[in-house]
């Protein structure tokens, strides 16, 4: 009962830190609305001297030239990609009411080989005559399965490609284990234990983003550059084409659901965490 009590008061700590965080996105808003509502509008994305240490809103094409994944030589042509590192494992499985384990594999993220899974953002990416910081970018999220990809690519490090559930896989041999059901194929072919010679072999896949998609960049203008705004909170990297207001909407409507999530968080944990101590000091009693 001793840990329900301690549980009670960790949800109740969480849910302070909850009314802590709607406080500070209400709090933060009208500072938030004032950066936008002063920052420079800049429709041609030209770099003028004059707006040098101002925030700009920026709207355009993200323009990333190709660059190659030094991990697996792939090149990628967007401002940001995700890459999938998969390692074949034996997974034990112990069947109900019985001792008898049953083998079988399974692919999992591994972080030891190719660079493991990780964001990769382009070298000089560019929006109009601005370069756009790193730091910015990271705030994208790849949003669309990588499956085309060129025999000098596949060829540079000995990729193949196969396909499983939905996503092309880069693999180094000339058959990829997929699911359980290969396991049937490959022990009529060969042996029972033909699989095991595929364990611990890895298998690589992309995200990238969608190339046509157009957005506008909330950021401080510095030597050409677009960066992050300091001491603000606010959404740099927005979809779309949108004007000065459409903005000022998107960060209202942001800060409006991120603080209803947080008092909706905090009454929850408030109410859990009352429960759990009340219902341990009538037990107690």
């Amino acid at each position: 009962m001793k840990r329900k009590k301690i549980i009670g008061i960790v949800l109740i700590v969480i849910g302070l830190f909850c009314v802590f965080g709607a406080f500070s996105v209400n709090s933060g808003a009208p500072e938030t609305a004032e950066v936008i509502s002063n920052a420079v509008y800049v429709s041609d994305g030209k770099v003028i001297p004059e707006n040098e240490g101002k925030v700009v809103i920026v709207p355009g094409m993200l323009d990333a030239a190709p660059f190659v994944d030094k991990e697996t030589g792939i090149a990628l042509s967007s401002a940001v990609a995700f890459r999938h590192v998969e390692k074949l494992y034996i997974e034990e499985e112990t069947e109900e009411d019985s001792e008898e384990k049953t083998e079988y594999w399974a692919w999992k993220t591994d972080m030891s080989a190719f660079g493991g899974e990780k964001k990769i953002v382009a070298p000089n990416v560019t929006l109009g005559e601005f370069a756009v910081a790193e730091e910015l970018l990271q705030t994208l999220s790849a949003n669309q399965k990588r499956t085309e990809y060129s025999e000098k690519e596949l060829n540079q490090m000995g990729w193949s490609t196969f396909t499983d559930d939905g996503k092309t896989y880069l693999y180094q041999g000339d058959w990829m284990p997929r699911d359980e059901d290969d396991l049937d194929s490959v022990n009529t072919l060969l042996d029972k234990n033909a699989y095991r010679d595929y364990v611990g072999t890895y298998r690589v896949a992309y995200d990238e983003m969608d190339g046509d998609r157009e957005y506008t960049v909330v950021a401080l203008q510095k030597d050409g550059q677009l960066v992050r705004v300091p001491d603000v909170t606010l959404r740099a990297i927005h979809s779309g084409h949108l004007t000065q207001d459409a903005i000022l909407e998107n960060e209202a409507s942001s800060a409006k659901g991120g603080m209803i999530t947080a008092i909706v968080g905090a009454v929850l944990c408030f109410g859990a965490g009352a429960f759990l101590i009340v219902k341990k000091e009538k037990k107690t009693s």
